[in-house]
């Protein structure tokens, strides 16, 4: 047959194919051409509940590949079926397999990658392709699946008793955890499920047993981490006498992230990550979320908090000038930090200003230096995602000397003028030494760094 299948060949293949599970429930192959068949129908919700128990059956035996492939033939009848679309977000974060490698193939016959009616993924694309690779020529044409051990499952033995219900659910909880762990973290809660799936060609599901390192000081930083289950101590290197030590300078748990910076900048990671239980973490390549931030503005603005929120915390728990602060003022001043975008070549503060402020780099960057004839800044510091840069001009009564600008567009935490006034004159002489300065522009604007 080399033409359209008529309604009633469809359905006297139906029946062969219904009386063929009846008998050989886990017959994946069958199931598979029913899916198919219902699609020619113009069945789309009985099509995809059999794709979708293919899937769940191929999952759960081991071989997440050929589950990916067969939800996005699902995908071609429904391309917004949210489960399916989280099902698959998952199965990629299991494997990190990328779209070019998922070839696997589950019905027998299926065409193959030459024929002009098969897609790169192996699944027929026109009416013809799919009738024939649904059609059951023979009995001996069919791949039969006697048993989980029929497709190397890795499961009890009775899961060829369970039914699609059991399955279902043993899935869904699957998706419950997965999705809960990602909609809870900020930077991911706004993304739909379309973008879960594209987050997760590049995230990799990994596991630590207690006391495993995740990743250390110096090690490349080009990924975060999201923690899914379990608790991991974050460890910074510092100085005691002539050694350096690492010490625990935070703890977390359940959709915290670690590894930040990696998301703003490449560079040698600052910390450690220690697990102190049984770890499950999402590993998240950086390049991967660079493009979903550029796809999704809010998603940036919400990185652009967490990093806030993240430093203003390191600021205020190990800078001595905002750490000595009661704990009440301490929450007050947090509150202060306000998220401010600058555009390229914006001053973020003139050299004839006569105020004081406090500004922390979240994305982007900040040259401070003594203004040129071009309307560009001759720099005497260069402030990356984590550095930081004060202003003392209104405290001390002198201009500020040198000006800020942005370097391409520069997301910044920046504290009320006021509420800086106040810390610089409770500080006095000694405030500058308690800010932790590292270098000094002009003796009113001073330069340091959070990225210990």
């Amino acid at each position: 047959m080399t033409g359209m299948p008529s309604r009633a060949e469809l359905k006297k293949n139906l029946r062969l194919l219904q009386e063929r599970l009846e008998e050989r429930p886990m017959d994946l192959d069958a199931r598979m051409r029913m899916a198919r068949t219902f699609r020619l129908l113009e069945a789309p919700k009985e099509a995809v509940a059999h794709y979708g128990a293919v899937a769940r059956y191929l999952s759960l035996g081991g071989h997440p590949l050929q589950a990916i492939a067969v939800l996005k033939e699902l995908l071609q009848v429904d391309p917004t079926h949210e489960d399916s679309l989280l099902f698959l977000a998952k199965l990629y974060a299991r494997t990190r397999a990328a779209d070019a490698s998922n070839r696997g193939r589950v019905a027998v016959p299926i065409l193959d990658g030459a024929s002009s009616t098969a897609s790169t993924e192996g699944a027929a694309l026109s009416v013809t392709g799919l009738w024939r690779a649904i059609r059951p020529a023979t009995t001996d044409d069919l791949a039969v699946v006697h048993s989980a051990d029929d497709i190397g499952a890795v499961v009890d033995t009775d899961i060829e008793t369970l039914d699609d219900a059991d399955l279902a659910a043993a899935v869904d909880d699957d998706l419950a955890r997965f999705e809960a762990v990602l909609s809870r973290v900020p930077l991911f809660a706004g993304l739909d499920a379309a973008a879960f799936v594209e987050l997760s060609h590049a995230m990799v599901l990994a596991h630590a047993a207690a006391g495993d390192v995740v990743f250390s000081t110096g090690e490349p930083g080009d990924s975060c981490v999201v923690i899914a289950r379990g608790e991991a101590v974050v460890k910074r290197g510092r100085a005691h006498g002539g050694a350096v030590a690492e010490v625990e300078v935070d703890r977390l748990g359940p959709c915290d992230v670690a590894g930040l910076f990696a998301l703003v900048r490449t560079e040698a990671r600052q910390a450690s990550l220690v697990a102190t239980t049984p770890l499950d973490y999402f590993e998240i390549d950086r390049a991967a979320v660079e493009r979903l931030l550029q796809r999704h503005p809010t998603s940036r603005a919400a990185l652009a908090v967490v990093l806030r929120d993240r430093l203003v915390a390191t600021l205020c728990a190990e800078v001595p000038l905002f750490a000595r602060l009661p704990d009440a003022e301490r929450q007050r001043v947090l509150g202060d930090f306000a998220v401010v975008l600058a555009a390229d070549a914006e001053s973020v503060f003139p050299t004839a200003r006569i105020d004081d402020g406090f500004w922390i780099v979240l994305d982007g960057a900040l040259v401070i230096g003594e203004d040129r004839a071009d309307g560009r800044v001759d720099p005497c510091a260069h402030l990356l995602p984590g550095d930081w840069v004060a202003c003392a001009a209104g405290s001390l009564a002198a201009p500020a000397g040198v000006s800020a600008q942005a370097v391409g567009t520069t997301a910044l935490a920046a504290l009320t003028p006021a509420t800086m006034r106040t810390l610089l004159l409770r500080g006095g002489a000694d405030a500058k030494d308690a800010l932790g300065v590292t270098q000094e522009c002009t003796p009113q604007v001073w330069t340091g760094s959070l990225r210990r």
